[in-house]
């Protein structure tokens, strides 16, 4: 299918009546996509899914298209709609333009609060303590990892006091923004070598497995051990890069010619007491020029900032080791902190797989019937709550968080009519009925529903719930689906766009 871009159109132009094939192929469109939806809800193994979903995609779009065209038909007010197909070069190169976009945009919203960070930081240092920027970027980056070798510290009062107020902020900037670097030591390549090294492990995803087959399939095949192993592959990484950066720009070489070392020297006398006078081995091993005490000490350097102990007895000196511990220091903390939580989140799910919840059946049910005081001899555990109840039991979330996201939720649902809070269901009635309604308040809508349905005045642009679920809905929800639309995390971002009222609202 080509690329559709639909025209702005007015009323004041004239339409035919809606030609049949017209409405009837949007009909068949509807039917398609339920069907597709109803075989990916079927589907019983990876591959059946796989395909379901390309088809609930493809009909989707299908519909989305004969959607805009019987609005076009109808004589519809500003239709602004592109239906991008797999197949088609212009749908391809479009989406790799807003791909980049997004990316550089992504980049900038990253980046922008640290680069003010260092810059400020830059500029006040130089003024109170008088240091080179290359001096305050790596005594930043060892304050904010809190590492903290204490070979560049404030001298002056102000400088002293200026630290105490940003050194919190820094732990904040420069730790809250490497969720890149998270996602780079825990990317696809660890399983990638660790299947070149012992294979392809347990698929405990796969839904066709009972609980019983996957902890029989852990234990046989070492699948743990497999989990803790990837865990450990990043810090380990880090590890021996730290290593050698130590090795190659921090450690002082030893002068062998001032004398033999002792190290060696103690190492051939381990070989004679072993393989008596003679052995060629103790000889090689006094004349052997390796310098043993500086790779202990890459090693106990590498260790002592992945931890952030940072003795600082050794520390870069010159301009280049420094430099590069401003890129090693995050990602050695980040490596070490992240491998932790990966081996505690091992254990947990284990124990989950391993919990015998037949034998607790009547515990799970108890628990439901005194649910918030109550005394129900007719309790029904859903899902929603059996899953809420273990991630509480396990630690994974906090109790008062589930609270207060129960009363979003009610929040949220709070238009429609249900008998109890069980019941509540947000639908895009709902959707609709919440972004007019926000609308007409002057309140902020999302990105993308500011991009939709708004027009440039900020006023709400649809007149009903059929016209927005129709030309904006659809639109959107293909959009997600193809992978076109960046949905942001709720509490997670700020959103700048006002609606026209909200504006106006401020301004008096």
């Amino acid at each position: 299918m080509p690329l559709l871009q639909a025209p702005s159109v007015h009323a004041s132009r004239s339409f035919a009546p809606v030609p049949a094939p017209i409405d009837s192929f949007d009909a068949m469109m509807r039917e398609a996509t339920d069907k597709a939806r109803t075989l990916a809800a079927l589907a019983t193994n990876p591959a059946q899914a796989a395909v379901a979903k390309a088809a609930t995609r493809f009909a989707t779009e299908l519909e989305v298209a004969a959607a805009a065209a019987l609005a076009i038909s109808q004589g519809a007010d500003d239709i602004s709609i592109a239906i991008e197909s797999p197949r088609g070069n212009i749908g391809r190169c479009g989406g790799v333009l807003t791909n980049l976009c997004d990316a550089l945009y992504g980049l900038y919203q990253s980046a922008k609060v640290p680069v003010l960070f260092f810059s400020v930081g830059i500029i006040v240092y130089n003024l109170l303590e008088g240091w080179a920027p290359g001096d305050t970027v790596y005594y930043l980056i060892v304050t904010s990892t809190t590492v903290g070798y204490g070979d560049i510290f404030p001298k002056s009062p102000l400088g002293k006091l200026f630290t105490c107020v940003y050194a919190v902020l820094g732990i904040t900037v420069v730790l809250g923004t490497l969720a890149p670097l998270v996602a780079i030591l825990q990317g696809e390549w660890r399983e990638k070598l660790l299947e070149c090294i012992c294979g392809k492990g347990v698929d405990t995803r796969d839904m066709s497995l009972s609980m019983d087959e996957i902890n029989a399939r852990m234990k046989a095949e070492g699948g743990y051990g497999r989990r803790y192993a990837l865990a450990l592959l990043s810090p380990l990484a880090v590890l021996l890069s730290g290593m050698a950066l130590h090795w190659q720009y921090i450690r002082e070489p030893p002068d062998f010619t001032a004398g033999e070392d002792p190290v060696m020297m103690w190492l051939g006398e381990l070989a004679v007491s072993f393989l008596g006078h003679h052995s060629g081995v103790a000889h090689w091993l006094k004349n052997l020029e390796l310098d043993v005490v500086g790779f202990i000490d890459s090693f106990y350097w590498t260790v002592i900032t992945m931890t952030t102990i940072g003795y600082g007895d050794i520390c870069p000196r010159s301009g280049m080791a420094k430099m590069l511990a401003v890129i090693y220091l995050p990602m050695a903390v980040i490596a070490l902190a992240d491998a932790i939580s990966d081996v505690g989140m091992i254990g947990r799910r284990r124990s989950i797989r391993e919990t015998d919840f037949g034998m607790r059946v009547d515990e799970c049910l108890l628990r439901d019937a005194v649910r918030d005081g109550e005394c129900n001899v007719h309790p029904k555990l859903s899902e929603a709550e059996f899953l809420t109840d273990q991630l509480i039991a396990n630690k994974l979330v906090d109790e008062e968080a589930v609270l207060v996201l129960k009363r979003q939720f009610k929040y949220l649902t709070r238009r429609g009519t249900f008998e109890s809070d069980e019941d509540r269901q947000l639908n895009a009635q709902l959707v609709y009925e919440e972004l007019a309604g926000r609308v007409a308040e002057g309140k902020v809508l999302s990105d993308g529903a500011s991009e939709h349905d708004l027009t440039p005045e900020g006023n709400f642009k649809w007149k009903s719930f059929e016209a927005w679920f129709e030309r904006s809905w659809k639109v959107r929800v293909v959009k997600a689906a193809r992978g076109d639309l960046s949905l942001a995390q709720p509490g997670r971002q700020e959103i700048e766009l006002k609606t026209a009222l909200g504006a106006a609202s401020r301004g008096r």
